[in-house]
């Protein structure tokens, strides 16, 4: 049986790198699908910063890098550190699998199970949860982080 692994990466600049992998490797014609994308509880777009993940100097650059006190995006450059944000576009988990998963799926709607589910999304956890509701049914196992 073929199997599919689904990778939904945010980070503007580590996406590009596990693409750039997945290609190099060979996994993207074997059932390895790397998406741009942000997982919460509801759809929208969300900026994320666009740094070098090598930089030793950006691990302590986040998403409220990108936004002003008002919540505001900067999507032109982040306060204070001049680095670039992107707009990456935000699904909840179910629009996700209905999106990207249902239509790749040859069997019916109601048999497609999801063998194995990992949510790491940084202390967000919770919300890609609530995200979820119709996906986890479809859950055999289920990991994610508790802070």
């Amino acid at each position: 049986i073929p199997s599919r692994v689904y990778c939904i990466e945010p980070m503007p600049a580590m996406h590009r790198a596990l693409s750039s992998s997945a290609t190099k490797l060979g996994y993207d014609t074997r059932g390895l699908t790397v998406t741009h994308a942000a997982l919460s509880k509801s759809d929208g777009m969300i900026a994320f910063p666009d740094i070098d993940p090598v930089d030793v100097t950006s691990e302590h650059t986040s998403i409220q890098d990108c936004y002003n006190e008002e919540g505001l995006s900067l999507s032109r450059k982040m306060k204070k550190k001049k680095k670039e944000c992107v707009d990456v576009p935000m699904y909840s988990l179910d629009t996700y699998v209905s999106k990207y998963i249902m239509n790749d799926d040859d069997e019916e709607e109601e048999d497609m199970i999801i063998d194995y589910l990992n949510v790491d999304v940084e202390g967000y956890d919770g919300d890609v949860l609530l995200g979820a509701r119709s996906t986890l049914r479809r859950v055999r196992y289920l990991e994610f982080e508790y802070k």
